[in-house]
């Protein structure tokens, strides 16, 4: 049966990830969208940065005034489409957009929203990780956006269904379309019917796009994913921290039924947020001790490499000594990250890629590995709405609101600070002690740019 998350009268909208902030004009970044203004006759330009990446490009009218859009790849002519939708093998290139059907004597303007999403399995695929059957809330909150999702596949050829339905209020339906790890359509998987059944038969990860369908409006929704059996899971922590600190994540197991002894995976990070290195160059990370698994090992990677070389670490856990299985969600191990002075508020995205699990008798499990994220900002006091170094009743009273959903979370984003689009009472009970004690102490948060995602339309 399908779990749904709810908090309290809220939804709890999951944070989108973004990247950190940069001054490089017009370029395309995986999940924000840009919204424009066009007047017939007139063409824009955008870049896209994404090497190795299998990217789509969406471009609509949001207006009424445009119609159909041309996309056109710079320096090829033959990429060239009125769709609204353009498909690039690989991620570099220069874009331009223009009125399909251009009406020199018309000078109207209108709006439209392009959006970029990675549709492979990549480092730089930005999409929210599904967990196993449960029901996640979800929100196109610019018209024309689109929002990025990802699930693992065993490709054993079992059934996988995946599940889209409005939260009412609202009477929008949405689209819904399915890549398979190397970035192509799969078959049966672009539909507006709210659910798609497929059986992958590639093993890797398989990204939905979901979007409106039809009219470019915003809305609530809902989206879950369900396999015939759910994959054993590592999920990679998410952590707060501000430039020049050092902030510590975990990875927990999730067994779903399943004993498990040991598990492999291999931990990518950001450049501005690696993990960081022991005197000896290894990884600073450290097994739990309560799982009782003495032979865990940790090593960079590529190998060989050191500093600035190096970009994921491998993670062995497993013991010479014993077979016994893992309790579920046991923290498996943590690894400490040295957040680059120069790092600019922001998400900073912790994937996971190879991962693998065995069962006390020696027999290989599929796994599923959720990213995380290492989300860099200021150092700002817990419900400190205004930044002015104090916490004051009238704050606590809007967390309060925020909490029991009187209140959007951006009336105070001092006060979420997990960054998960909500505020609990842990969190309220922060800001309490802000105000009893004062604000010597506090917390790093990339508030200012998160839990909603920047539209181009907004300054950066």
């Amino acid at each position: 049966m399908i779990r749904v998350i709810v908090v309290v009268a809220l939804i709890a909208i999951v944070p989108r990830p973004t990247r950190a902030q940069d001054d490089t004009g017009d370029l395309l970044r995986c999940g924000v969208p840009m919204v424009r203004s066009l007047e017939s006759g007139d063409a824009d330009s955008f870049h896209i940065r994404q090497p190795g990446d299998r990217v789509l490009i969406d471009a609509i009218d949001i207006s009424g005034d445009i119609g159909l859009l041309k996309l056109v790849v710079a320096d090829s002519p033959d990429l060239t489409t009125c769709s609204g939708t353009l498909a690039l093998d690989q991620g570099v290139a220069e874009i331009e957009v223009s009125d399909c059907i251009a009406n020199p004597s018309d000078d109207r303007e209108g709006q439209y929203t392009i959006a970029m999403s990675v549709v492979s399995q990549s480092p730089g695929n930005c999409g929210i990780p599904l967990p196993c059957d449960t029901a996640v809330p979800g929100r196109l909150a610019v018209r024309g956006e689109v929002d990025s999702y990802v699930f693992p596949a065993s490709g054993d050829g079992s059934e996988v269904k995946v599940a889209l339905g409005n939260v009412m209020p609202d009477s929008q339906t949405y689209r819904m379309r399915v890549f398979d790890p190397d970035g192509m359509p799969v078959d049966g998987g672009d539909s507006c019917d709210g659910i798609i059944s497929i059986a992958p038969n590639q093993p890797g990860l398989y990204t939905v796009l979901v979007s409106a369908c039809a009219k470019p409006v915003t809305g609530h929704y809902l989206i879950s994913w369900t396999p015939t059996t759910c994959p054993v899971g590592l999920d990679i922590g998410t952590v707060n921290g501000a430039a020049g600190q050092t902030v510590q994540f975990g990875v927990a197991l999730h067994t779903y039924g399943n004993p498990i002894a040991a598990t492999q995976s291999e931990i990518l990070f950001d450049p501005n947020t690696p993990i960081a290195a022991r005197r000896r160059g290894t990884p600073d990370c450290a097994v739990n001790p309560d799982i009782n698994k003495n032979a865990t090992a940790f090593a960079f990677l590529p190998d060989g490499c050191s500093g600035t070389g190096c970009s994921s670490v491998r993670a062995i856990v497993f013991a010479t000594d014993n077979s016994d299985p893992i309790d579920d969600g046991a923290i498996l191990f943590t690894c400490n990250v040295s957040v680059a002075a120069a790092a600019a508020p922001g998400s900073y995205m912790l994937r996971c890629d190879d991962a693998l699990a065995s069962t006390p008798t020696g027999d290989r499990l599929f796994a599923a590995c959720s990213g995380g994220q290492i989300i860099v900002g200021a150092m700002v006091c817990p419900g400190d709405c205004d930044g002015n170094g104090q916490v004051t009743v009238d704050e606590l009273v809007k967390g309060v609101n925020v909490a029991l959903g009187l209140a959007d979370p951006l009336t105070c984003t001092a006060l979420d600070t997990d960054h998960d689009g909500r505020v609990s009472v842990s969190e309220l009970v922060a800001a309490v002690n802000s105000s009893l004690s004062g604000c010597n102490e506090g917390t790093p948060t990339a508030a200012a740019t998160r839990p909603r995602r920047r539209t181009g339309s907004e300054s950066s």
